[in-house]
């Protein structure tokens, strides 16, 4: 048998053993290709979803766990007022901000010596005076320079109440600079409250601005309340109680 045929046949094997390689990768290239055209394409977030799914996040964050050494249902500062009259305190405060009574603990001579009520979300604290363990009020030491303030649902019908149960008016209810509308009432025992209703969220950039603005307009007296309120009504007030 001649040797050429059989030259020719192992050359064509080898041939087909080189393009073996390559053909494979074309059919896998191929396989390939045809399962991502049957895979479906990923669903996009719309961007409302997405702005609903941070919504939600932002409602619900982690709860701040509670501080062991302040007791449940007190915050860690509380105001606590002596009075001429407790009892006469405690009825005013009900009357005007819808204040409750939570404790109340008697003391000799019809006094009351530890008394606590909730206003809003908040607690405070008052007892009468008993000037044999230096417990004085506003009326015992001549005035206050303490001043309470108060956030309410309405300032104007909250002020016209403490007035129509024998509140002293100090400030007029205005509208003021920082987003508040406020005024201030000293109660019959003489305690002064800073009365608010916020109405207006402002930036600390806009404060500055209407500050510099207001800072032109004339000066006006000092209220009577100056000493024992928050803070002043206009940079004016604020430069002439320098």
């Amino acid at each position: 048998m001649s040797s050429k045929p059989r030259s020719k046949a192992k050359a064509k094997a080898k041939t087909k053993a080189r393009k073996a390689p390559a053909k494979l990768k074309a059919k896998a290239k191929r396989a390939s290709a045809s399962r991502a055209k049957a895979k479906p394409a990923p669903r996009r977030k719309t961007a409302a979803k997405k702005a609903a799914k941070k919504t939600v996040r932002r409602a619900a964050p982690a709860a701040k766990p509670r501080r062991p050494e302040v007791p449940e249902g007190y915050s860690s500062v509380t105001a606590y007022l002596v009075m001429h009259d407790a009892a006469d305190a405690i009825d005013y405060l009900r009357e005007v901000f819808d204040a409750e009574e939570v404790m109340r603990m008697p003391a000799p001579g019809d006094k009351i010596g530890h008394a606590e009520l909730t206003i809003g979300d908040s607690k405070i604290m008052l007892c009468d005076e008993f000037p044999e363990m230096n417990a004085r009020g506003p009326k015992s030491v001549g005035g206050t320079p303490v001043t309470i303030m108060v956030y309410v649902d309405d300032v104007d019908a909250i002020v016209e109440r403490a007035l129509s149960r024998g509140g002293t008016l100090l400030r007029e209810v205005k509208d003021q600079f920082y987003g508040d509308r406020s005024g201030a009432v000293r109660d019959p025992q003489g305690h002064v409250w800073h009365i608010s209703t916020h109405v207006e969220d402002v930036s600390p950039q806009e404060i500055k601005r209407r500050m510099k603005a207001m800072a032109t307009e004339p000066k006006q007296p000092l209220s009577e309340s100056s000493a024992a309120h928050p803070g002043p009504e206009s940079p004016a007030e604020a430069e002439s109680s320098r």
